[in-house]
């Protein structure tokens, strides 16, 4: 957040603003996965959560699917046993 606040000329704030409420834009509603997946873990705002969160795209289109507020197994597993296979 930091680079982007520099790059832009902007404040962190500012920054972490404006990707809650893209964030909020992402369709969660999903019944599958794409063929080929992406997926990282980024640090994010220590909260009681996690410092990681865990962000996965569609390789191909480069689009990101949905970004968790961490990284721990529990929640990966949560998140991902609602999708079909």
């Amino acid at each position: 957040m930091k680079d982007l606040a520099k790059r832009h000329f902007v404040s962190t704030t500012t920054i972490s603003k404006i990707l809650n409420l893209l964030g909020k834009e992402l369709s969660n509603n999903f019944t599958d996965l794409p063929q080929n997946l992406c997926f990282d873990e980024f640090t994010s705002v220590k909260n009681k959560q996690g410092k990681y969160s865990f962000i996965y795209s569609d390789s191909v289109s480069h689009q990101i699917i949905d970004i968790l507020p961490d990284n721990k197994s529990h929640t990966l597993e949560s998140h991902f046993s609602k999708i079909k296979i």
